[in-house]
């Protein structure tokens, strides 16, 4: 095992930002943190095969789950899609939107690593014009 000081080498810390050590992106490393995304399908229709980028997954970040949390229910057939370039129902496949107001629903279990960035993407199965929810993302900085 190799002998490490974080006093030198190419990581080193150096407290007048000389070398190659970034103190700001080293603090962010096992950060977590949680982006929230409010869709209104009131104000903005949405039309059943649209596709909305919900965020930017940077590279190295693990998600550690989605959630949709309801305002307001459709009152007619509603569901939607999340996932990712890779997968468009990677974390929920037909996920209810019709459900009663202030329900909380995990989108996934799953933990996704990204080794390089992508987009979370909500796809709309039925017209919407009603709904009204936020998607949930949380994160870990791992790079």
């Amino acid at each position: 095992m190799a002998a490490n000081d974080w006093r030198t080498g190419t990581y080193a810390i150096d407290p007048q930002g000389r070398g190659n050590f970034n103190n700001q992106q080293e603090g962010l490393k096992g950060q977590e943190f949680t982006i929230i995304r409010y869709f209104d399908a009131a104000t903005v229709g949405m039309t059943a095969a649209d596709t909305f980028k919900v965020m930017t997954i940077g590279a190295g970040v693990m998600v550690n789950g989605v959630w949709v949390v309801i305002a307001t229910a459709e009152g007619a057939t509603a569901t939607i899609d999340i996932g990712d370039t890779a997968s468009a129902t990677g974390y929920s496949n037909d996920l209810d939107i019709n459900a009663t107001a202030n329900t909380v629903t995990a989108a996934t279990t799953q933990v996704k690593y990204y080794s390089a960035a992508d987009y979370l993407v909500l796809l709309v199965n039925n017209t919407l014009d009603a709904a009204k929810f936020y998607v949930v993302v949380r994160c870990t900085r791992l790079v």
